[in-house]
């Protein structure tokens, strides 16, 4: 397969070939959902679900997004979508490589709060929600970052 996007081919390859695993593994994903799947109706509250398993809670704590799609399918009372956890797995991983340490839950986040040049990308022509959740840069945490922005130390 021939790529002409040098961008893309180069996101590909920081994906495909990285050293780096994803942030929770095929394991953890697939434990996840057995114990949401399993014990979702049985407690009141968040709170208790996330006591009735330490190791899962933490895995799910690992990531923003991962924990956002837990608690909002929780609070639905609904079970999670197959593949849900995963692409959060991945997109968290992913926005780790890139070092994107802002997030968005798209479904509780007011559009003021989200980065201009990406409001007009979260939805389709028929105004459906095209992304669940985000990991940005925010030009705060990018001016952070950089060194040569930030006043010089002469002492």
């Amino acid at each position: 397969m021939k790529f002409e996007n040098e961008t893309l081919v180069q996101f590909l390859k920081d994906v495909y070939n990285g050293s780096s695993p994803t942030i929770l593994s095929s394991e953890e994903i697939k434990e996840i959902e057995y114990c949401c799947k399993l014990n979702y109706q049985k407690y009141p509250d968040i709170k208790a679900f996330y006591a009735s398993n330490k190791k899962v809670a933490k895995n799910i704590n690992k990531l923003k997004s991962v924990r956002a799609e837990v608690e909002r399918q929780f609070e639905a009372k609904k079970n999670l979508q197959n593949g849900a956890i995963c692409e959060c797995v991945l997109a968290g991983t992913i926005a780790k490589m890139y070092g994107l340490n802002d997030f968005a839950d798209v479904f509780h986040t007011y559009v003021r709060f989200l980065p201009a040049n990406i409001i007009y990308r979260l939805r389709d022509d028929n105004n459906q929600i095209l992304c669940r959740y985000i990991y940005y840069l925010s030009i705060y945490s990018y001016t952070q970052k950089k060194d040569y922005l930030q006043e010089p130390d002469f002492n």
